[in-house]
């Protein structure tokens, strides 16, 4: 689930089809729990040699279930338990009607919105600047009253979703003393269901959401400069229509942010070092503003001094950009730079703390297994050799938060990483 962006904003197509569909997912749903009952009663009742084989298909089984049954009440809630559903796929297909006519204000508004609030750069002090912005006087106030006539839509929208919302509060209220629908509602979910999504409204978010790559020369493409590689997402976002003198000051910007010198812009990755190449890698992230960015291994493949470089760089930048992280590495010394650490071991979270706790004290044993492989001056210690160990969550209860996107920090959004053995079927 991603909580980056409003989900009414979006108006994401599987609600529609949640909702339309809600009859069969219902029926659906029940098979589903009827099939994964049955198994985990033969399951139960097989020998250990039997449960063997059978372990991934009831695991898959109750994912299903899992899955089938999230896939409703994260949309309307306690309300799967209502008998008549027709009053309920009514007022809920009324409120998608009225998400999608606020997400249609919001994209006549963007283009318009995105040359208003275009940051102004310190490159451009020229003469013929200030000549250029004079000119463009004119066409800016125009652009303010298009923005200003497409913010009252995007205003009035939103009123009709808040009419709406209020009927179906009120159509919850009949349901406050009863246990069954609290409990469902309890999981009704804002977040937008990334693996739900088409392909065009994935397109829409992917701008904000970025990927810093393992090897900062791989994933470089040498037949490109730094300007061709840092502004390639700027035109693909539509954030710029074509290379121009605009687009020109952005990549500069965005180079000085990452610690970048000016005259690196018609270099190849060829021509620097490892370091120099991973802050072109982070350049590329954050030039299309991004507030969520995955980090994989993003310093594994540097020399110590510079990883220190990287990840306060990293730092400095979450700081005044308000950025989300997530950090995934096998090495738990460069993670300081997370509030939270969750640990794998053979594609399950078996951990999870804030990053004080988890050095301080540790439950699982992988967990114990990687804070004693960081090399320390201290004197030679024997490392723990890993038995047979299950692959299942720690019994202490940790107190742990999702985390949210930039938007939705007050000071400096959070960061959570992700540290140890991934399994090839592992999903994030």
């Amino acid at each position: 689930m991603y909580y980056g962006a409003s989900r009414d904003e979006l108006a994401p197509e599987y609600i529609e089809k949640t909702i339309r569909h809600l009859p069969h997912g219902l029926h659906e749903l029940a098979a589903l729990e009827k099939k994964r009952d049955e198994m985990q009663k033969v399951y139960d009742a097989a020998d250990e040699q039997k449960r063997l084989h059978m372990h991934n298909d009831l695991t898959a089984a109750k994912k299903a279930a899992n899955d089938a049954y999230l896939n409703i009440v994260n949309v309307i809630g306690g309300f799967i338990t209502a008998k008549d559903l027709g009053p309920v796929m009514k007022i809920f297909s009324e409120r998608h009607d009225r998400c999608c006519d606020l997400h249609k204000a919001i994209e006549k508004r963007a283009p318009s919105s995105s040359t208003m609030t275009r940051r102004p750069s310190s490159f451009r002090s020229s003469k013929r600047a200030r000549e250029a912005m004079t000119a463009a006087k004119g066409k800016l106030d125009k652009l303010a009253e298009k923005v200003a006539a497409h913010d009252k839509l995007v205003e009035a929208a939103r009123a009709e979703i808040a009419k709406v919302d209020a009927r179906i509060d009120a159509m919850r209220a009949k349901y406050a003393a009863d246990p069954e629908f609290q409990k469902h509602e309890a999981l009704l979910d804002n977040g937008i269901d990334l693996a739900r999504l088409t392909y065009p409204e994935v397109r829409t978010l992917r701008c904000q959401m970025q990927y810093i790559f393992q090897d900062p020369y791989s994933s470089l493409n040498p037949r490109m400069t730094v300007a061709n590689i840092i502004g390639e997402g700027l035109l693909a976002h539509k954030y710029c229509k074509k290379a121009n003198e605009r687009m020109h000051e952005e990549i500069l910007q965005t180079m000085e942010d990452c610690g970048l010198a000016p005259y690196f812009l018609h270099r190849y990755p060829h021509e620097f070092s490892g370091g120099q190449r991973q802050r072109i890698g982070i350049a590329r992230s954050l030039a299309v503003h991004p507030k969520f960015v995955v980090c994989d291994e993003a310093v594994s493949a540097l020399d110590v001094s510079i990883q220190s470089q990287i990840i306060n760089l990293l730092q400095d930048l979450k700081e005044q950009q308000h950025l989300t992280y997530l950090f995934i590495t096998h090495d738990l010394s460069v993670v300081y730079i997370s509030d939270r650490i969750g640990v794998m071991y053979l594609g399950n979270l078996v951990e999870l703390a804030d990053s004080q706790e988890i050095f301080d004290h540790p439950m699982h044993p992988y967990t114990e297994a990687l804070l004693e492989s960081i090399p320390t001056t201290e004197e030679k210690r024997d490392l723990a050799v890993l038995g047979a160990i299950s692959p299942v969550r720690s019994t202490r209860r940790r107190a742990a938060s999702s985390t949210r996107a930039a938007s939705t920090a007050p000071r400096s959004a959070p960061t959570s990483s992700l540290t140890g053995r991934r399994s090839r079927r592992t999903t994030l």
